[in-house]
């Protein structure tokens, strides 16, 4: 029964190839468009879902309009964060970024690198975000004034093989 279907399907791909073309493409496209709309939304969708409190984390956006040009940023005015905090109850807590307009250069001894990937963050940064760490208690992680937090990666390159914990990294040949 099976090869019969087969054999009916293949003479018509035979028989009307100019029809049987634009079915398989329209198919083709049709399926594509759909597995890259689904990527996309699925991708969205689990966008930092793997922090604990993921469906409480909120970011504010500013949006202004320049010239008739409206433009949309993930900034705000420092004093927002305890504005919200002390005047919204539903605001339970709030984390400031600060990221240096240009490159920063980090050392330890000898060795400096410039940074491009540096930020400036307030201490509810572990309260609020779940980032794993693998040295250090991400409750007293940021709570002394001019401490930092690495990478695993930037502990290598800055530290080789030694402990970075307790280890100074100055920063901009200053802090």
């Amino acid at each position: 029964m099976l090869r019969n279907y087969l054999k009916i399907a293949l003479r018509n791909l035979k028989k009307f190839k100019v029809y049987s073309v634009i079915n398989i493409a329209g198919l083709a496209a049709g399926m594509a468009c759909f597995i890259l709309i689904f990527l996309y939304v699925q991708d969205e969708l689990s966008f930092d879902r793997y922090h604990k409190n993921a469906g409480q984390i909120f970011r504010i956006i500013i949006e202004g309009n320049i010239q008739g040009r409206t433009g949309r940023a993930a900034k705000s005015p420092a004093p927002m964060a305890p504005y919200l905090i002390h005047g919204y109850p539903e605001v339970q807590n709030a984390v400031r970024f600060l990221v240096p307009s240009s490159n920063v250069q980090v050392g330890y001894k000898e060795k400096k690198f410039n940074e491009g990937r540096f930020m400036y963050a307030d201490q509810s940064v572990f309260d609020i975000f779940t980032f794993p760490l693998l040295h250090g208690d991400p409750r007293t992680a940021l709570q002394e004034p001019f401490s930092i937090v690495i990478t695993e990666e930037a502990a290598r390159k800055y530290f080789g093989e030694e402990d970075p914990l307790g280890k100074i990294l100055t920063v901009n040949n200053q802090r």
